[in-house]
């Protein structure tokens, strides 16, 4: 790119008030932008609940599989019932990877 001329421009022309307001509006965006990304990166409540049930649901499977033999049919049930919730969990998590990873490059477009 080549040079392109402009006029000098003597200090006295820059006001204090004017460096300080884009300063502030400077910090003010980047404030927000991180507040809502680590909005974004923190897992909601129900997704820690869901986790919660899951570690529940895993205990509850182990205690059946000691049981043995005969508590084979609620021992299946159970494992069904934890892979599925494994499976949501999953999903789930993708997804708000996908939207994290979208926040993200829409902040870095931004900023």
């Amino acid at each position: 790119m080549g040079y392109v001329p402009h006029p000098a421009m003597p200090v006295g022309t820059l006001r204090p008030n004017d460096i300080v307001l884009l300063l502030a509006i400077g910090a003010g965006f980047e404030l927000v932008t991180r507040l809502v990304l680590i909005f974004f990166k923190r897992k909601p409540d129900s997704i820690r609940k869901r986790e919660v049930a899951l570690k529940a649901l895993d205990k509850r499977v182990k205690k059946s599989r000691a049981m043995g033999p005969k508590a084979f049919v609620e021992t299946s049930k159970l494992e069904r019932q934890q892979l599925a919730e494994e499976k949501a969990l999953a999903e789930n998590a993708e997804t708000r990877r996908k939207t994290l990873e979208r926040y993200e490059r829409l902040a870095k477009n931004m900023g």
